[in-house]
C-alpha cells in the first residue's frame, strides 16, 4: 500500500483529541502507537490492545511518523548546539566568550538568563 494511501486513515482534527493526528474515526493518537512500537510492544499485542485497529492502521502510524520528520533532524547523540546558538542571539550573549559546547559542559543544570532587551 503506497503511503499515500495509508496516510488516508490518519486523521487531524481540532476538535477530536486537541488536534492530535489519529487513526480516522478512532480517539488513538499516533504518537501513541509510535510509542508502544519504540517500546518493543508488538503488532500483535497492539491490535489485541485496541481491537478497532486494523494492521494497516499500524503501518499508517509508521508512515505518518516518516513523513512527519522526512525533513527534521532530531540530535541524539550530540548537543542541540543550535538551541544555545539561538539562546545567545536572544539574550545578546549572555555567556561571552564561551562556544556552545563549551557552555554545554561547563553548566548542567537550569539557566537564570537576564531579561531580553527590546
Amino acid at each position: 500500500m503506497l503511503a499515500e494511501n495509508l496516510l488516508s486513515r490518519v486523521s487531524v482534527d481540532p476538535t477530536v483529541c486537541f488536534g492530535k493526528p489519529c487513526i480516522r474515526g478512532t480517539r488513538i493518537w499516533i504518537s501513541l502507537i509510535l510509542d508502544n512500537l519504540s517500546e518493543g510492544v508488538s503488532r500483535a499485542e497492539l491490535l489485541t490492545a485496541f481491537p478497532q485497529l486494523a494492521p494497516k492502521d499500524i503501518r499508517a502510524a509508521l508512515a505518518y511518523g516518516a513523513t512527519a520528520w522526512a525533513r527534521e533532524f532530531v540530535g541524539i547523540a550530540s548537543p542541540d548546539i543550535t538551541a544555545w546558538d539561538r539562546l545567545r542571539a536572544a539574550y545578546q550573549d549572555p555567556f561571552p566568550g564561551l562556544t556552545s559546547v563549551q557552555m554545554l559542559d561547563e553548566f548542567r543544570g537550569p539557566v537564570e538568563l537576564p531579561p531580553a532587551q527590546p
